[in-house]
């Protein structure tokens, strides 16, 4: 979840104010990989998508977790508790630094 969305506000060049909500392990739910999706939805299109989600019988398995903002704050929270609040370009420079990083030790 976290990498998915942080890719989304680094590609679009926006905020992100999320929240997992009332999870057990909120460190465990930033990190899953389990099959899933995180999809970007316009706010106008919110309760079509949510609606056709209904009727195709997934309504127990989709809900909204956050907003794209305009500014440049990443916010990510679980249940309320603050568990990421940085700058979209720092976490942007980590990333890159890491996967750069990645990149050179492999080459020897």
């Amino acid at each position: 979840m976290l990498f998915r969305s942080l890719e989304m506000a680094f590609a679009g060049r926006r905020g992100l104010d999320a929240d997992l909500g009332a999870v057990a392990n909120p460190i465990a739910a930033l990190f899953a990989e389990e099959l899933g999706a995180v999809i970007q939805v316009r706010e106008r299109d919110v309760d079509a998508v949510l609606a056709g989600c209904a009727a195709a019988g997934l309504s127990g398995l989709v809900r909204r977790i956050g907003t794209v903002t305009d500014g440049a704050r990443i916010r990510i929270a679980a249940g309320g508790v603050p568990l990421i609040d940085d700058e979209r370009s720092r976490l942007h420079g980590l990333r890159t630094g890491a996967h750069l990083g990645g990149r050179s030790r492999h080459r020897g």
